[in-house]
C-alpha cells in the first residue's frame, strides 16, 4: 500500500497570530514624598549577580538608577499596618507600593523601615525591614531569561541586625513572567523566621529552581519580601545575588537548506525533458532573498534524496536510481564545490528515503530500507558511512512496515524505526537506537492509524525527532506529533487540504523546530504556494513558487 497516495497534498487554514504583552523595559519615574527619584526595571541577561560591593551603586535616597534590573519597594499596602502576615498570602500586586531606599547608612540600628543600603558596615548590603509604615518591604530582580531554561536563583538572607531587637523575621522568594499580574511563591523559597538574636546574626543560603514558566521568557521578575513582625523587626539583608541558566541550544536543522543560513528554502523539481525519463531540473527559491537557483538533475522516474553528504551545512542536489544491484545508486551534485558525486548502492525495490547521518560525523549517509519479500519475512536496513566504504546492515521491521527515519534519542546518529498495523486500528512504531543492540527493541509507541503518514521532524526542538504522522480529516490535513520533550503528549494541528497539498515540512523560520508546511499547486501559474506554519509564532509564512505540476522535493520524507 502506498501511503502518499492517501494524501497527495493539504491546503493552509488560517490560523491567529499568538500577541504577547508585558511592561516594557527601560527607566520610569517613581512619584516619592521627597521628590522624583529613577529606578531601572530593564530586564537583565543571565547570567546576572549583584553582591552590592560596589557602594557607588546607590547615593541617595529612593534612587536605584545606578543598580541595573533591581528596585527597592516600601511595600506600604495596607494603611492598617497589619503584622506577622504570611509572606505567600501576599501575591496580587500592591495598590500602593512606593519606589524605597535609605542611602548609606552605617548603623545596624536604624529604627526606619523599608529597604536600606548598608554601605558603612564590612559586608555591604541592602536590606529589608518592616514597620508600621513598611507593611511588605520587598526588592524586585527584573531579568530577561531569553535563551535560557533551567532558571536557578541563589542569595544568602543574612540577619545583619546585632541590636537587642528579636523578631520572627518572614522572608518569601516569589516570581512572575510578563511584569503583571499575580505572584507565585517560589518551592523552597520561605524562611519562616530568617533572623537570631537578640545581639545574634545569621545567614541562611538559598539556592531555587524556578518553574518552567519562567524559561525563555523577555521579562521576568523575582521578588525578594519580607513582613511587619510582631515586636522590632530585625534588619535582613539580601545578598550574594545570582541567576542563571542554562542556555538552550538551537538545533540547526539544514533540512533542504541550499544556502546554508538554517533555514529549509523552497525548492520544486520539474521535468523539463518532457515525458518518460524526461530531464529533470531543480529550481531552488533562497528562503527570505531573492537568490533563486535551477540546477539540472536527473531524469523523470528517479527518487529524490537531498540531503548535505559533505557535511558544509549545506542540502546538495542527489536522486537515486533503481536497478539491479550494482547498477542502482546515488547521483549527486555537491552544492558547495559544483562537484558531482556518485555510487552504486541498492537494488530496485529499495526505499532510498531513509537517508540520514548514520554515525554522527554531520553528513547524511546512503541508506536504503528493503522490506521483507513476504508476510513475516524481516526487514533490513543498509547504509554506508564513507564513500565507497563498507555496507553495514542493520535487521529491522518486516514484511508490511513502513519505514520511519530519524534520530530518536538525540545521540547525533539515525535509528531504525518503523511503522507497523498493530491491529484494532491502531499503528505501533518500533525503535531500535543506532547505538543498540540489533535485536533490542528500545522504544514501542501505540500511536496513530496504520494509514497515517509519517512525516519525520524535529517538532520541539530538542535535537530530537519526533513521531508524528498526519491524516486527512473533513478535507484538512491533520498533524499529530509528540514532542520527544514530553513523552505521551500529543499535538494535534490541522494544516492544508487533503485533496491538493504536498506535505514538505522543514525548519523554515529557522529556530531549530520543525514546521508544519504543505506545498499548493494551481493551475494558474502565479497561484503556487508553500504555507508554512511557523513553529516560532503559529503564524503563517508563505511563498509563491513553482508550477502545476512540479513537485516539492522535501514531501521524499514522507513514509
Amino acid at each position: 500500500m502506498n501511503k502518499k497516495l492517501l494524501l497527495c497534498a493539504f491546503a493552509a487554514i488560517a490560523l491567529g497570530a499568538l500577541y504577547f504583552s508585558g511592561i516594557p523595559g527601560g527607566t520610569v519615574k517613581a512619584d516619592k514624598k521627597n521628590g522624583n527619584r529613577m529606578l531601572t526595571n530593564t530586564p537583565q541577561p543571565l547570567p546576572f549577580s549583584q553582591n552590592w560591593t560596589n557602594v557607588a551603586l546607590i547615593t541617595a535616597n529612593d534612587d536605584w538608577a545606578g543598580v541595573p534590573g533591581i528596585v527597592g519597594f516600601l511595600g506600604n499596602y495596607d494603611a492598617a499596618s497589619p503584622a506577622n502576615v504570611d509572606p505567600r498570602t501576599l501575591l496580587a500586586p500592591f495598590a500602593t507600593n512606593d519606589v524605597d531606599v535609605i542611602a548609606n547608612q552605617t548603623m545596624v540600628s536604624l529604627t526606619n523601615g523599608g529597604v536600606a543600603e548598608f554601605d558603612g558596615i564590612a559586608n555591604p548590603v541592602v536590606a529589608l525591614n518592616g514597620s508600621g509604615t513598611a507593611d511588605a518591604p520587598n526588592i524586585s530582580i527584573y531579568l530577561n531569561t531569553t535563551g535560557n531554561t533551567n532558571i536557578t536563583f541563589t542569595c544568602n538572607i543574612r540577619d545583619i541586625d546585632d541590636t537587642i531587637d528579636n523578631s520572627a523575621q518572614q522572608v518569601d522568594v516569589q516570581y512572575r513572567v510578563g511584569g503583571a499580574g499575580d505572584y507565585t511563591s517560589v518551592t523552597g523559597g520561605y524562611i519562616a523566621d530568617a533572623s537570631s538574636g537578640p545581639s545574634t546574626t545569621m545567614s541562611t543560603p538559598l539556592n531555587l529552581t524556578l518553574p518552567a514558566a519562567a524559561n525563555n521568557q523577555p521579562n521576568v521578575e523575582i521578588r525578594v519580601i519580607t513582613t511587619n513582625a510582631g515586636g522590632n523587626d530585625e534588619w535582613v539583608g539580601v545578598d550574594d545575588i545570582s541567576v542563571t541558566g542554562t542556555p538552550i541550544v538551537t538545533n540547526t536543522q539544514h533540512v533542504g537548506d541550499w544556502d546554508g543560513d538554517g533555514k529549509s528554502d523552497y525548492a520544486l523539481v520539474r521535468n523539463t525533458g518532457g515525458g518518460p525519463g524526461g530531464a529533470l531540473t531543480w529550481f531552488v527559491q533562497q528562503n527570505g532573498g531573492a537568490p533563486q537557483f535551477a540546477a539540472p538533475w536527473g531524469a523523470q522516474g528517479d527518487e529524490f534524496v537531498p540531503a548535505d553528504y559533505n557535511g558544509d551545512g549545506k542540502t546538495d542536489y542527489a536522486i537515486w536510481r533503481a536497478g539491479p544491484a550494482g547498477n542502482a545508486g546515488w547521483y549527486i551534485l555537491l552544492t558547495g564545490s559544483n562537484t558531482i558525486r556518485q555510487e552504486a548502492f541498492g537494488q530496485t525495490g529499495d526505499d532510498p528515503s531513509v537517508v540520514g547521518d548514520y554515525n554522527n560525523d554531520n553528513s547524511a549517509d546512503m541508506a536504503v530500507y528493503r522490506g521483507g519479500l513476504a508476510s513475516g519475512d524481516p526487514s533490513n536496513w543498509y547504509y554506508r558511512t564513507a564513500a565507497a566504504g563498507p555496507v553495514f546492515t542493520r535487521r529491522w521491521g518486516q514484511n508490511g512496515d513502513f519505514p520511519a527515519p530519524g534520530d530518536y534519542n538525540g545521540d547525533g546518529s539515525n535509528d531504525f524505526a518503523v511503522q507497523r498495523n498493530n491491529g484494532g486500528g491502531q499503528a505501533a512504531f518500533f525503535i531500535n537506537y543506532s547505538s543498540s543492540a540489533a535485536a533490542s527493541i528500545d522504544r514501542l509507541k501505540i500511536y496513530g492509524t496504520p494509514t497515517d503518514v509519517i512525516v519525520p521532524g524535529d517538532y520541539d526542538g530538542d535535537g530530537k525527532t519526533d513521531l508524528c504522522v498526519i491524516r486527512g480529516s473533513g478535507g484538512q490535513i491533520l498533524w499529530n506529533y509528540e514532542p520527544s520533550g514530553a513523552l505521551d503528549t500529543s499535538v494535534s494541528l490541522l494544516w492544508g487540504l487533503s485533496a491538493t497539498d504536498f506535505p514538505c515540512q522543514g525548519d523554515y523560520d529557522g529556530d531549530g523546530k520543525t514546521d508544519l508546511s504543505v506545498w499548493r499547486p494551481n493551475a494558474d501559474p502565479a497561484s503556487n504556494y508553500f504555507f508554512i506554519r511557523k513553529s516560532t509564532d503559529g503564524g503563517l509564512q508563505y511563498q509563491e513558487w513553482g508550477s502545476n505540476g512540479d513537485y516539492p522535493v522535501l514531501n521524499y520524507d514522507t513514509h
